[in-house]
């Protein structure tokens, strides 16, 4: 029942903030402007999202060979491709599904493909904080005001409140007491082996034996979300004026806005901070909730499908594989 009641409070957070979007908004006006965009701008977006995808598949491979794991590059884009489905629907619970799509196609430990899942949203955390540094430095007067109060103080006030690396630290911590623990009660050798499990794949992660490939792919990912939110100002004449530094701070705005864990990838408060952005750079508070809801739109379409592929895809490997 407690779950259900914070599924109900977090999609109403998420409706109440796209109800703030477009109050003041005429929504017949808002959709006569969605129908008139220009929509092949969504062929070279969805190839490059999904060349994103791959890089992070490339990557999340690398992390998984420093614990002595190989697994396929497609195996891993299908179970990021699921996970991400998932968090549409449940916040943070795509992570765990991740995992144990791994341990269904590649036999790989939950505690491993969990841990290599912490590294990567802490180095994403990492990526994302250093973006909207850049975007702050780059842009300037209300642009700056308006990430500053938006975005950068609340992310540093949180960021303070709990040690660097919180996540990282915290699993790595919650081992080492457990397997300590377990040790001196000599409770079941099973959760000994997964503790001890926990702490061995850490000491490997800190370790890669590719650290260069790591931060080449690191660099390519968030070099394709950057091209994929450039690419969506030409749907419409009035936002085909904006330029590169116009796109960072876009792109780190919405970063934000979809990290948000509101049930639909961060639905309405990623609409409600991409339209204020917009505004910001002389256009229209209409065609700014325009772009949040196609460029939104789009995306949740592109991951409900890939999602749903790669479901149908294993429900088949797994079947042959037996």
């Amino acid at each position: 029942m407690k779950k259900v009641i914070r599924f109900v409070l977090i999609f109403c957070v998420g409706c109440l903030l796209i109800y703030l979007s477009v109050r003041k908004l005429e929504l017949q006006a808002l959709v006569d402007i969605i129908k008139g965009a220009n929509y092949l701008v969504v062929v070279p977006v969805f190839l490059i999202s999904i060349t994103g995808y791959w890089f992070r598949s490339l990557r999340w491979q690398i992390i998984l060979q420093a614990m002595g794991r190989s697994v396929k590059p497609f195996h891993l884009f299908s179970s990021l491709s699921m996970g991400y489905a998932v968090n549409i629907v449940t916040p943070r619970l795509g992570e765990i599904v991740r995992c144990i799509v791994l341990r269904k196609t590649d036999l790989v430990p939950v505690e491993q493909s969990l841990v290599s899942v912490v590294v990567e949203r802490v180095i994403d955390f990492i990526c994302l904080f250093s973006v909207l540094l850049l975007a702050t430095v780059l842009s300037f007067g209300s642009v700056r005001l308006f990430m500053t109060n938006n975005i950068i103080e609340p992310l540093v006030h949180k960021w303070m409140q709990l040690p660097f690396g919180w996540l990282l630290t915290g699993v790595i911590a919650l081992a080492i007491v457990g397997y300590v623990v377990l040790k001196k009660m000599k409770v079941n050798s099973r959760m000994e082996r997964l503790s001890g499990s926990i702490i061995e794949s850490v000491k490997q992660v800190i370790h890669l034996k590719q650290p260069l490939p790591f931060i080449v792919y690191t660099i390519l990912i968030w070099i394709c979300y950057f091209l994929m939110t450039y690419l969506w100002f030409y749907m419409f004449a009035e936002t085909a004026e904006l330029g590169l530094k116009e796109a960072l701070v876009i792109m780190a705005i919405g970063s934000v806005g979809r990290s948000v864990p509101v049930q639909g990838g961060g639905m309405g408060a990623y609409h409600f901070l991409v339209s204020n952005a917009f505004t910001l750079f002389g256009v229209s508070l209409l065609m700014g909730n325009a772009m949040a809801f196609i460029i939104h739109g789009a995306q949740l379409l592109l991951t409900f499908v890939l999602g749903i592929g790669c479901w149908i895809w294993m429900l088949f490997y797994i079947k042959r594989s037996r």
